[in-house]
């Protein structure tokens, strides 16, 4: 199996699965949680539209019992005088109508007439006499009358009911008829006329309610002010001239009211009209709902945190949350419901909210297993391929000195070689010996700091002189080898530390600054012992490659090394070891560039003045 396979399916693998079970977890309860949100975000508009077609039914009773109240008036009382066909008073006589001083009904804000000739008026105002309209709200009437007035154009929208039966009364005939004249008209005609403009469809079915009055009674209710200047004319009247029992009598229709939406100062209102027959023409009345009032009433009527308006509308709104009146074509209650909707959006977010916030930190979690997994994969790869290259170093770094060794003893006891030479063979032995056990000694020490760690006993000596004893004992075979050792050492300098730790960290230092210089011209090595910054320093400088700035970040590390395979051998143990020596006495150990143009290892330990 290729290097790092092992460590790639199992990332590989793990990924795949995770990623499945966490879209397929995902996937569900986004789901669920969209579907609950649409359910929470749906509900206010359900509970709205349900509350709304209530809302309708109770509007449409109420305007429905409205206009049948209203159907039920007599056509006379929408002038400011009248005078009542059931009196039992003779002669002529009027009086105000009883809309002069209430509309008759909260909902109503006004009533309104328009006569024969397309004059407006409404019962509040007499504009002939003004003694005769309502004094309590003279200036809110006339306001009100102008208002209608200015609509008027609306009003005539509606041509059967503004149409007059004589087409010589036009708008600009301004006189009203004397008694006489349309008695007169009445006598010639006795019937009326067909209208000038055909009624529509919806009024040939609408109610229609026949009554016949005595003809002086209607001709009273016909001119009203009329009768007034009469009676100013004569206070007292003649018995002769009173009215015959037995006077003829005139017939007069009044068709059901019908809804309209009209716009007023550019506003639409609701407004119900009706046309009156009459032998002097058709009459068109009406009454205004008022918006106010019934937004009132709507509001009295509609649940927390709703909002109901009214509105007319051509066609409907795509949309909108509203609803159409049974018996108004073309009027809608529409809901804005913001509160209600508000608050089903912050819960239908906080669900969802919820369901991330429980999805994330739990992905987030076995991501890092997942992690933690393929760390140990690799780690433990990374470990079998670390034995395998120590053993092979290990094998390395024993067989050399071992056949060393073996070479120099075989000819010292075959008495092979030069006679003469057995001193230098047995030095040679010596240092082989000195270097195996080095090695060993570093494997063993490796090794017991991996398990119990290492055994200190610090104490205040002298840094120099134990320096340079050991620089002495390492001299010859460094020498022999073509090493030249500079020693810069003050004659006397205190720390606290471990003579064999100091012994082990400066031998590893030495082995590697001679091992990385044998192939280099320079074969120089400068040791130096100072005092800086309140730590004593032990400095080891060569002149071979040095160490790159990369590879400074793991030479301190087990089994790494600071090149690569044409590097010297070695089990990269040497300077992990040295560095975990340092650090247990308080001390440290770094890399550096060196003066003499290779590296430059710092032992730095506690000063013993400090």
């Amino acid at each position: 199996m290729p290097r790092m396979s092992r460590t790639l399916m199992v990332s590989l693998l793990g990924s795949l699965t995770l990623a499945l079970i966490l879209g397929s977890w995902f996937r569900s309860g986004w789901q669920s949680s969209k579907r609950e949100a649409a359910a929470l975000r749906s509900a206010p508009a359900q509970r709205a539209q349900l509350r709304l077609g209530e809302l309708a039914m109770e509007l449409t009773t109420l305007l429905d019992g409205l206009r049948t109240r209203e159907d039920a008036r007599p056509y006379y009382h929408y002038q400011n005088l009248f005078h009542d066909p059931r009196s039992v008073s003779l002669g002529k006589s009027v009086s105000p109508s009883p809309l002069v001083d209430a509309t008759g009904d909260p909902m109503i804000e006004a009533h309104f007439q328009i006569d024969a000739k397309g004059q407006l008026s409404i019962p509040p105002v007499n504009e002939e006499f003004p003694q005769f309209s309502r004094q309590a709200s003279v200036a809110e009437d006339r306001k009100e009358l102008e208002r209608l007035r200015s609509a008027q154009a609306a009003f005539m929208d509606t041509p059967a009911l503004l149409a007059s039966s004589d087409p010589e009364l036009t708008q600009d005939d301004a006189s009203e008829p004397t008694a006489s004249s349309a008695q007169d008209t009445l006598l010639a005609q006795g019937t009326p006329r067909d209208p000038a403009i055909a009624w529509p469809n919806e009024y040939q079915q609408a109610p229609v309610q026949q009554a016949r009055f005595p003809e002086g009674a209607y001709m009273q209710n016909s001119a009203p002010n009329m009768v007034i200047r009469e009676l100013d004319q004569k206070t007292n009247l003649d018995p002769s001239e009173r009215e015959s029992e037995r006077e003829p009598s005139v017939e007069v229709s009044t068709h059901g009211f019908l809804w309209r939406a009209v716009q007023i100062e550019g506003r639409d209102e609701l407004v119900a009209m009706r046309a009156i027959e009459t032998p002097a023409g058709t009459l068109s009345q009406g009454f205004l709902v008022g918006f106010d009032r019934l937004a009132e009433w709507l509001d009295s009527r509609e649940p927390e945190g709703m909002q109901v308006s009214l509105h007319y509308r051509p066609s409907p709104t795509s949309g909108d949350l509203s609803i159409e009146l049974p018996s108004l074509a073309h009027w809608y209650l529409v809901s804005g419901a913001p509160a209600a909707r508000a608050r089903a959006e912050s819960q239908a977010r906080a669900l969802v909210t919820a369901f991330l916030w429980r999805f994330f930190p739990l992905a987030f979690v076995a991501l890092l297993l997942l992690i933690a997994v393929v760390v140990v994969v690799a780690r433990s790869e990374r470990l079998a391929q670390e034995r395998s290259a120590f053993a092979a170093a290990a094998a390395h770094e024993l067989r050399t000195p071992l056949a060393g060794l073996q070479l120099y003893g075989d000819m010292l006891a075959e008495g092979l070689g030069d006679t003469s030479a057995k001193e230098r063979y047995a030095r040679l032995i010596s240092d082989e010996a000195q270097r195996l056990g080095r090695v060993v000694s570093n494997v063993l020490d490796f090794s017991q700091m991996e398990k119990t760690g290492i055994t200190m006993h610090a104490r205040r000596s002298n840094l120099a002189k134990s320096v340079g004893d050991i620089c002495e004992r390492m001299r010859g075979p460094l020498e022999s080898a073509g090493m030249l050792i500079e020693l810069q050492l003050p004659d006397e300098l205190d720390a606290i530390y471990d003579d064999d730790a100091l012994s082990r960290i400066v031998q590893n230092l030495v082995d590697n600054a001679e091992k990385y210089t044998r192939d280099h011209p320079d074969r120089r090595m400068h040791i130096k012992v100072d005092e800086q910054g309140g730590y004593a320093r032990v400095s080891v400088s060569d002149a071979g490659p040095g160490v790159s700035r990369a590879a400074r970040s793991h030479i301190f590390k087990s089994f790494r090394r600071s090149s690569g395979d044409d590097a010297p051998a070695g089990l990269g143990l040497g300077l992990a070891l040295a560095r975990a020596l340092a650090r247990k006495q308080g001390g440290d150990l770094s890399v550096h560039d060196s003066s003499l143009g290779g590296a430059c290892f710092v032992l730095t330990l506690p000063s013993a003045k400090s």
